[in-house]
């Protein structure tokens, strides 16, 4: 990494509640395509980042595997740390400082960024973040200011001691201000001092340090307890105060630098912003009203039909409908509250899963037996594992298969099929340039993920 380049930070943690019910604990909105451009949120960040330097991706333990394998899909290169247990945005910055500064020069830039924002200016983010480095490196801390197109209650707001210039222009921050009324957001746009915060900051890492120590002591004398090879991280995280960088660090800092632009940035929080850039798979029909949208996610889209209603968002998985009206997205939160008590699986997974090898997707779960469709990305295999509860038959329905079974090589091609024994040892690898996929049926007395006894594993994993 040469001295110009920063140390790129990308948050991805979350459930998402706003944008239930595609949105939940294990498949968060940065995992999904939602502008239709071919690609998750997550790794378009990655690639507006790849030319600034090198790339790592902070998020939650349980999502390092299944951050890792989109990673795999797509290509992408960089380093995945998880942290054990979630104590906000100031613990995640204060880690990932305190990280820098054992493996890097005191003087480092850091670049800290959300994973599930829209960007439809690429070339003026690049610009505008190298401007903010160049800034960071005479000691400020300096944040992304978003120039407001209207009045919304939905973000956070920053208020410049300046009007708002043309072009990228740097200012220096008054004040942070918390979601306001749509009244109090309509007089911030009047002042023209006031611009949307995207919660990007970039700062040197002996800055920021000091920083901590000086408003949050407790949290940076934690992490000095921290070991050289982090085997103490989960003990560490535990002890950690739960805060808000914006509330235990930006809103206490006097001499704070805003660079301010139009980027095309979109926080897409909302199912009406999903609504404005996700690409039709199918029109609905619409009979006495109108302004309808059908979103189906990870489902086959069906043939909508609105009667008699106008303004409405249907949004479909393969276990759950929402029905909304639009403008009511901040109600969810009321919705998620009902489900917390009635159905908290709902909130934590989908009918599929992702892995670090592929993907899979439960078709049919009775208590006789179990089917899935499973997508192994090129070049990966799963782990050599067996069973005690269950036999397994496979049939190859897309791309070529290496199948390993009690050490023997089998080869498989669309069509073909093979049959685990219950305790069998086995494993099933794709050496193909595309996609592989097979149906996997299983039969036996229990067929829970935890029934794997594993022998070896690419990824580490027990």
């Amino acid at each position: 990494m040469t001295t110009s380049q920063l140390e790129v930070c990308v948050l991805s943690g979350g459930a998402g509640s706003r944008l239930w019910p595609i949105s939940r604990e294990m498949m968060p909105k940065q995992f999904y395509d939602l502008a239709g451009r071919g690609k998750p949120l997550l790794i378009e960040t990655l690639d507006r980042l790849s030319s600034l330097g090198r790339l790592s991706v902070l998020t939650s333990e349980r999502l390092v595997y299944p951050t890792q394998g989109l990673l795999n899909r797509y290509g992408t290169k960089a380093e995945v740390l998880g942290e054990p247990c979630r104590r906000n945005t100031a613990a995640a910055v204060a880690y990932f400082t305190h990280r820098t500064l054992r493996c890097s020069a005191s003087d480092t830039v850091v670049g800290i960024f959300p994973s599930d924002h829209l960007i439809a200016k690429p070339e003026i983010f690049s610009e505008v973040i190298r401007q903010a480095a160049d800034v960071a490196r005479q000691g400020f801390v300096v944040t992304c200011g978003i120039r407001p197109t209207h009045a919304s209650d939905a973000y956070g707001y920053i208020e410049l001691t300046t009007k708002v210039q043309a072009g990228s222009a740097v200012a220096q921050v008054k004040k942070f201000v918390e979601k306001p009324s749509i009244t109090k957001a309509e007089e911030f746009l009047t002042t023209e001092r006031f611009v949307w915060n995207a919660g990007m900051f970039v700062f040197r890492a002996d800055t920021m340090a000091k920083h901590f120590e000086t408003h949050m002591p407790l949290l940076w004398k934690g992490l000095s307890a921290l070991k050289a090879n982090e085997s103490n991280l989960a003990e560490v995280f535990e002890k950690l105060p739960s805060e808000s960088l914006d509330y235990g660090i930006m809103e206490k800092l006097t001499d704070i630098r805003c660079v301010v632009a139009d980027m095309g940035w979109s926080d897409i929080g909302s199912w009406e912003e999903v609504a404005e850039h996700a690409p039709r798979v199918t029109s609905p029909i619409e009979i006495e009203g109108g302004s309808n949208e059908y979103l189906p996610f990870n489902v086959t889209p069906k043939k909508a039909a609105f009667v008699g209603v106008s303004d409405i968002e249907l949004v479909e998985t393969g276990d759950a409908l929402l029905v909304l009206r639009k403008g009511a997205g901040q109600k969810l939160r009321d919705v998620v509250k009902r489900l917390e008590k009635e159905s908290p699986a709902l909130l934590v997974g989908h009918t599929f899963e992702e892995r670090p090898w592929g993907r899979f997707e439960v078709l049919h779960d009775t208590d006789y037996f179990k089917s899935k469709k499973i997508t192994v990305w090129a070049g990966q295999k799963l782990s050599y594992q067996s069973h005690t509860k269950r036999a397994e038959h496979w049939v190859v329905v897309k791309g070529q298969a290496e199948v390993t079974l009690n050490g023997e090589i089998h080869r498989l091609g669309v069509g073909q099929h093979v049959h685990i024994p219950l305790g069998a040892k086995h494993r099933i690898a794709n050496p193909g340039p595309g996609e592989m996929e097979f149906i996997e049926v299983q039969t036996g007395t229990y067929f829970g993920e935890d029934d794997i006894t594993r022998y070896s594993d690419e990824y580490g994993r027990k």
